[in-house]
């Protein structure tokens, strides 16, 4: 599962160094929906072979998400608050973490192992996509398509009397 996992994730981002996408961060969230697959294959009992070509198309969806989400954000965010916007987000995203690994046996005692994968990977691929609900989310351009502005609407944003007197 690890290996195919892999293999997904070196073809996504072999294909990404070729390709020149207009809306990297909207393909980035349809594509992290992608990673709940092994989840749903797990969760409905599918074969190895299924796990395994879940695994592959998860590793795809990974890498996907991780160099859009990556480039969308050093392209939009500011250098001056770059490091700050970062650190929250491992914050928030590591901070889950734990919680899930201490709800996993309650909840796997409460409704079963398979249905809990079914019902994670249902909850992760509706989480994935549901930014896509923000136009800004599924407009934001990459910097490097022809149709792109040299500073983003969020950057301007942030600019424009935030900055604050005192240390961040």
């Amino acid at each position: 599962m690890l290996s195919a996992r892999g293999i997904g994730l070196l073809a996504a981002s072999a294909l990404l160094y070729r390709l020149t996408i207009s809306h990297l961060l909207r393909l980035g969230e349809l594509a992290s929906s992608l990673t709940a697959l092994p989840l749903l294959a797990l969760g409905t009992r599918m074969d190895t072979p299924w796990l395994i070509a879940a695994a592959l198309i998860s590793g795809l969806g990974m890498s996907i998400t991780g160099i859009a989400w990556e480039t969308s954000l050093h392209e939009h965010v500011p250098q001056h608050v770059l490091s700050r916007v970062a650190s929250y987000n491992d914050l928030l995203s590591y901070l889950t973490i734990p919680i899930g690994q201490l709800s996993v046996v309650p909840l796997t005692h409460a409704v079963g192992g398979y249905r809990l994968a079914a019902i994670a990977g249902a909850v992760s691929a509706t989480a994935a996509v549901t930014p896509l609900a923000s136009t800004t989310v599924r407009r934001l351009p990459a910097h490097g398509h022809p149709q792109t502005n040299t500073t983003s609407q969020s950057a301007r944003d942030l600019r424009i009397g935030k900055r604050s007197a005192g240390p961040p």
